[in-house]
């Protein structure tokens, strides 16, 4: 927008030089030409006046003599030519007199008793040639012709050009920085505006324009303001609703799992599958409960980070997964060991995210397959990112279920009885820590869930 404004303000004065300079240039140009050709005339007419009185009485004037003087006090060359147009006085006695076409056109007119002027170029010097009739008592007695140097008059008139090209530039010049000023002054605040804008796109509820600028600008930076408080009143207040609903469900899940288990401690075996399955579907509620808790914690961006050794981290949380994985058959490991892998994160949320991808791997693998977690480091490159890889050796997702599989309480396959919450809460997380996760297939079979997170 900068580059736009300045473009305008520069077309427009570009504008206006053009039309103020180039009729005054022309004008002045125009006032030099009409102050040479005056000059062609007064002298030719001078010099008419003696000639005809030499023509009209032979020995009254040396014309050569006269003409020899004239040229050496104001560098003008006189040629005068009689009625039969034979020369009299010669420009230079070294050359043919009308031999040069535009000399002998001017003396055939001055002899038809009609004055004409124009430019030649004797040795590579302009000049304007004047030729006027010799006329006494209304007969015809010859022709004078002047050739006054126009060397001078086009080198002012080139000056004036260039004068004028200067003044322009400078002009420009002057325009172009109070130009980018004023443009600077107004863009300046639209960029904060659209910075403190993608801010909150990206989630930073507390981004707020600062106020400057013109008044409509300012303005808007306060109704921005107004609509961010509002959307983090808005936001906030629907976290604390999930978060209250799920803590308050809590209890009376507690309390329902409890009645059911006694219920089913005493019950007669026709009723003891109804109620086991009863309990299945009191335990999948609290892990729901659980993970909108989970959820509406990780959508809280007001965490401080720290760095966080992931491989430590990887390393305890395989050791704590190992025993529930061999009770099914599925081995889990650490791969790519980098002792240095450091990320900037909030405090628990890589154990919360590797949890997370390790049950959802523990439960898509099947017995005597693999789960592997891969730390890699990537600072130093243009990344500079630390990767953490949880790979499982299951079915894997479909394409079209990798795009869905971040949408929250979505269950694909034939995967049932979870919360669908999982993927949400990981990304969730890795967001809130300037980070991504992805979905791919691996090699073989399984799925490759892939967690970036910015390295320390």
């Amino acid at each position: 927008m900068t580059r736009r404004l300045l473009l305008s303000y520069l077309s427009l004065t570009a504008l206006v030089l053009l039309l103020l300079e180039v009729p005054l240039g022309v004008v002045y140009a125009r006032r030099e030409r009409d102050n040479l050709a005056a000059t062609g005339r007064r002298d030719a007419t001078a010099l008419a006046v003696l000639a005809g009185d030499s023509l009209e009485n032979p020995p009254t004037h040396d014309l050569s003599a006269l003409a020899l003087t004239y040229r050496t006090q104001t560098g003008v060359e006189v040629a005068v030519y009689d009625i039969a147009g034979h020369t009299v006085v010669a420009f230079d006695a070294t050359e043919p007199v009308g031999s040069e076409p535009t000399v002998g056109s001017l003396v055939t007119a001055a002899l038809n008793g009609k004055a004409q002027a124009a430019r030649r170029t004797d040795d590579g010097q302009s000049q304007l040639v004047s030729a006027l009739p010799i006329q006494a008592d209304g007969k015809s007695l010859g022709a004078v012709v002047v050739a006054v140097p126009a060397g001078a008059t086009d080198s002012r008139i080139v000056r004036a050009w260039v004068a004028l090209g200067v003044f322009a530039a400078a002009l420009l010049g002057l325009a172009a920085l109070v130009g980018f000023l004023l443009a600077r002054s107004l863009v300046a605040p639209l960029l904060s505006l659209q910075r403190t804008a993608k801010r909150l796109g990206a989630g930073e509820l507390d981004a707020r324009a600062s106020p400057g600028g013109p008044a409509e600008i300012a303005a808007l930076g306060e109704e921005l303001n107004a609509m961010a408080d509002r959307i983090r009143q808005l936001v906030e207040a629907q976290r604390r609703f999930v978060a209250d609903a799920s803590h308050q469900l809590r209890t009376p899940l507690t309390a329902l799992r409890l009645r059911l288990e006694n219920l089913a401690a005493g019950a007669n075996p026709d009723d003891a599958n109804e109620l086991d399955a009863a309990q299945a579907e009191s335990q999948r509620l609290a892990r729901l409960v659980d993970g909108l808790l989970t959820l509406s914690r990780a959508e809280d961006h007001r965490h401080d980070r720290e760095t966080v050794e992931v491989v430590a981290v990887a390393q305890e949380r395989r050791d704590t997964w190992a025993p529930l994985a061999e009770e099914r058959g599925v081995s889990v490991v650490v791969d790519g060991l980098t002792p240095l892998a450091v990320a900037v994160a909030v405090p628990g949320h890589v154990e919360q995210i590797l949890d997370n991808l390790l049950s959802n791997a523990l439960e898509a693998s099947p017995p005597g397959t693999e789960i592997a977690i891969v730390v890699e480091d990537r600072n130093g490159t243009r990344e500079n990112t630390i990767v953490v890889e949880v790979r499982d050796q299951g079915p894997g997702m479909t394409p079209m279920d990798r795009e869905r599989a971040f949408d929250r309480f979505w269950q694909g396959g034939e995967r049932v009885g979870g919360s669908g919450l999982g993927l949400a809460i990981v990304q969730q997380l890795a967001q809130a820590n300037g980070g991504n996760v992805t979905l791919d297939g691996a090699e073989g079979g399984g799925l490759v869930a892939s967690v970036t997170l910015p390295s320390g």
